[in-house]
């Protein structure tokens, strides 16, 4: 992260963190289950 190698793109504005975080915990289930997680493979 530190070298700007990590490439990132924002997929969605919420007005509650909660919200925000649901679809960030489906974006990380998703990825995972493709294999294409390279960070964030688990969610509480």
């Amino acid at each position: 992260m530190k070298e700007g190698k990590i490439e990132y793109k924002i997929v969605g504005e919420f007005d509650k963190v909660e919200e925000a975080r649901q679809f960030e915990a489906h974006l990380i289930k998703k990825y995972t289950q493709l294999g294409q997680a390279k960070f964030n493979k688990q969610t509480n």
